[in-house]
């Protein structure tokens, strides 16, 4: 018998192939794209929760109240070893270090003491020698106990050990680790197992008392300044952490009350559960890019959404495509057929191709799966491939059920007589036109949200690359000096670069626009004390630097060497709109204007030469900050980038006559150079990528709204065939005929438009409230929305209607 419901269904979807094609793709389309937004969202919930007992970690944030307010993820050193003394509930503690300034190391590989191959090496951290106690990693080579107790110990990713020494064990081979910090020759005391769901993007870790950056730790106990560690601590099973959280004003004051009171600012702290930290809100920037709560909101909300376009199509085709059908139930019961019978057969016929449309979704997924990856940067498990493969099953076996069981229900109470007459009740007839009706109204409400939802991000992303940025990013070339070496060579390497014809000016900073990385300084008028100081960001530069970025003076001077008071001590300082501002003067009475500051205890004094108008240093997620720009050699402060003003119409050949100048100057270092802008977009991945969710996600629900207004449209030509027979022989026209039938599909889109509107317009001004900079939403997005929508859904019901419209009387009376 089940055998005969499977071949009757098959014979059926056969016999009405474009139902069934819509049916079946719609639903498919509907479970790829879910199965996707669930691989996404799973990805980013499970962050750092593969560690053992990682309920029972917590890191130590800090809130600082002064000049400037500010909540961190960093600490200051000695917090983890005292906190570790003085909890008992604490099991043990362990800080994590990247260093600043540093974005890259450049790491040389030796066999038998000879220098075998370089890499330049993101994401290598210090740490001591505790944290694989408080980090469970699953180490391949090498005792987690003792991999970090020694300096100059570092402990490789397998992604590293494979590169530097294939499938060898790498335990005691050499490695030179070089930054701006020093040089580190460094033995392999182990390797372990990188898991991508971590907000620590590790390549490597380092021993943290290991040469010139150990001897920093050792010497800076400051309980107040240097927020630069990571602090985590690992609690005892059953701790309540809000015991701790309760006592860490008091342990903190014990410490550091008489400190913070010279300094004149309030510092408290925090815990911060490991298992949150990646979708946690902290205002400053963390280790990895944070996920955005709201977009793992929005991309679930758009994932169900779609699937509900793609089950409302399959139900209302269903719906439609049933009650043609009332003679073939009335046939079946004449023949004996029960009820029970014909519930069955419908309800398989409709399972039938829910489960054709689940198994296309299923092929598909692993084809796309590599471009998946490679899009989001993330590695599918095969245990979440496993949860959706199950979860779209049931949600494909469910849309099956719905989309049968209201006409199967119906259509097996009909009594024989009344089928084989096709009466069908006009309260089941006009039931099913208002709700297929109020389904399409649904599926183009969220079809027309989502396009509005696209073209703002659009607009917003268009306003992040054009907006004025107070100086010129273009045709600007940025080559990192990532290690001392590459620092003291920089006189040379700029000489070299000025000679290329491509290039008109050549400077130098420790920071660049979209990569800031500041000295920050507490600076005081004359007369004050650091109770009232401000926070002002500096920047190190060399001459020439402000002017051939083009940033532009308002008033005073830009700082030179020609002037012996802009180099000598704290020499000459360059500050913007906004720092003047928070000391509060005017850029008139600020030049001139002599601050103080203290540095190792000790009282310095610079002089404002300059007031630069506004620039937006960081990405325009940030209101701009108190800046400045001091003039410095690189014996005295080292530069971290040079930067290249160049002209050219050939990109690539001046690219090649950088790196033959670079190699010629540090034949033993990696050259790496890109484009200033290039580097100032990456600030907006991800909005970049939420706009190309949005916009395929908007088009796939259009598709699939589509599909289904298709189906419905033909199902109403095919129904009222001999009516449009009749008007046509009592003469009415084409165009009318066509306006007749596309008028009754077009009322719920307009309908949708209203409501889509103003649920559109709410979400998309909360993620506006992300960026301090923002566009105004138009009242034409909703307009241009609302066009587009009416178009395609006149483009897809009026070609059935024309069809009809064009077809001859004769054919559809037939019949009569």
């Amino acid at each position: 018998m089940i055998f005969n419901y499977f071949k009757i269904a098959w014979r059926n979807a056969l016999i009405h192939k474009g139902f069934s094609f819509i049916n079946i793709v719609g639903l498919a389309i509907g479970i790829i794209c879910c199965i996707f937004i669930f691989l996404f969202v799973e990805s980013e919930l499970k962050y750092d929760k593969h560690f053992d007992h990682s309920e029972d970690i917590y890191r130590v944030t800090t809130q600082i109240k002064g000049s400037q307010n500010a909540v961190t993820s960093m600490s200051s050193p000695p917090i983890a070893e005292a906190m570790r003394n003085e909890f008992g509930e604490i099991e043990t503690a362990a800080r994590l270090w990247r260093l600043p300034g540093v974005v890259q190391h450049l790491v040389k590989v030796f066999e038998n003491d000879k220098l075998q191959s370089a890499f330049f090496e993101s994401d290598g951290f210090l740490v001591d020698s505790t944290f694989f106690s408080v980090f469970a990693y699953p180490l391949i080579y090498g005792n987690p106990a003792q991999a970090l107790r020694q300096p100059f110990s570092i402990v490789l990713s397998e992604e590293l050990s494979a590169k530097y020494f294939g499938k060898e064990n790498p335990v005691g081979k050499r490695l030179l680790i070089e930054n701006a910090w020093g040089v580190y020759d460094c033995s392999v005391t182990g390797v372990f197992k990188h898991h991508t769901r971590s907000h620590i993007p590790a390549r490597f870790f380092m021993s943290m008392h290991s040469g010139e950056a150990g001897q920093f730790v050792l010497q800076n106990q400051d309980w107040v300044g240097n927020d630069i560690f990571c602090t985590y601590l690992k609690l005892r099973p059953g701790t309540n952490p809000q015991s701790i959280q309760d006592r860490l004003s008091a342990f903190f004051n014990s410490h550091a009350a008489a400190s913070l009171a010279t300094a004149g600012i309030s510092k408290t702290l925090g815990l911060e559960r490991l298992t949150s930290i990646h979708l946690n809100t902290l205002e400053s920037a963390d280790l990895s890019p944070r996920g955005d709560k709201l977009q793992l909101f929005a991309l679930s909300a758009i994932g169900i959404f779609i699937l509900l376009i793609a089950c409302i199509n399959y139900m209302n085709l269903a719906t439609a495509r049933y009650t043609r059908r009332n003679r073939e139930v009335g046939v079946r019961k004449v023949l004996g057929a029960n009820r029970s019978l014909l519930i069955r057969q419908f309800l398989t016929e409709s399972m039938l191709l829910s489960l054709l449309a689940w198994i296309i979704g299923l092929a598909s997924i692993m084809p796309l799966l590599s471009v998946f990856e490679k899009f989001t940067g993330k590695v599918v498990e095969t245990s979440s491939i496993q949860m959706g493969i199950f979860g779209s099953l049931l949600v494909s076996m469910f849309a099956g059920i719905l989309g049968g069981s209201y006409p199967a229900f119906y259509l097996s109470s009909l009594r024989p007589v009344e089928a084989l007459k096709n009466r069908v009740s006009h309260t089941f007839f006009s039931n099913t036109v208002n709700l297929r009706k109020g389904l399409v109204v649904f599926q183009f409400s969220i079809a027309v949200a989502l396009i509005v939802c696209s073209l703002v991000v659009s607009q917003q992303m268009r306003f992040l690359n054009k907006s004025p940025l107070g100086f010129n990013k273009n045709q600007k070339v940025v080559l990192p000096l990532k290690t001392i070496g590459a620092e003291e060579k920089y006189p040379e390497l700029k000489a070299a670069v000025s000679r290329l014809a491509q290039v008109k000016a050549v400077s130098a900073c420790t920071a660049y626009p979209g990569v800031p990385s500041f000295a920050e300084m507490q600076v005081f008028k004359s007369g004050e004390s650091m109770n009232g100081s401000k926070k002002i960001n500096l920047n190190f530069v060399d001459e020439g630097f402000v002017q051939m970025m083009g940033f532009e003076l308002r008033h005073g001077r830009y700082a030179t060497n020609q002037f012996a008071s802009d180099t000598a001590g704290l020499g000459g300082w360059m500050i913007n709109e906004a720092a003047v501002k928070v000391l509060g003067l005017t850029p008139q009475t600020a030049v001139g204007h002599k601050f103080k500051t203290e540095r190792n205890k000790q009282v310095l004094e610079f002089e404002v030469v300059g007031v630069l108008k506004d620039y937006h240093f960081e990405s325009l997620h940030h209101q701009i900050a108190p800046q400045g720009f001091r003039i410095t050699t690189v014996s005295q402060t080292g530069y971290g980038y040079l930067i290249a003003d160049v002209q050219s119409g050939n990109w690539h050949e001046t690219f090649s006559a950088f790196q033959h100048t670079w190699k010629s100057v540090l034949p033993d270092i990696p050259f790496e150079g890109r484009f200033l802008d290039e580097a100032i977009q990456q600030n907006y991945a991800s909005e970049q990528r939420a706009f190309q969710l949005i916009s395929l996600f908007a088009s796939l629900a259009i598709c699939i709204s589509c599909l289904g207004l298709f189906g419905l449209a033909s199902y109403a030509v095919e129904r009222r065939r001999k009516e449009i027979a009749i008007r046509k022989i009592v003469g009415a026209s084409t165009a009318s005929v066509t306006g007749l039938l596309s008028k009754e599909f077009l009322k719920p889109v307009v309908i949708a438009l209203c409501i889509a509107s103003p649920l559109s317009w709410y979400l998309m001004q909360n993620w506006l409230e992300n960026f301090s900079y923002r566009i105004q939403i138009q009242w034409w997005v909703f307009a241009l929305a609302g066009a587009a929508s009416i178009i395609v859904a006149l483009l897809t019901v009026g070609a059935q209607s024309m069809k009809a419209a064009l077809s001859s009387p004769v054919n559809s009376l037939r019949s009569e």
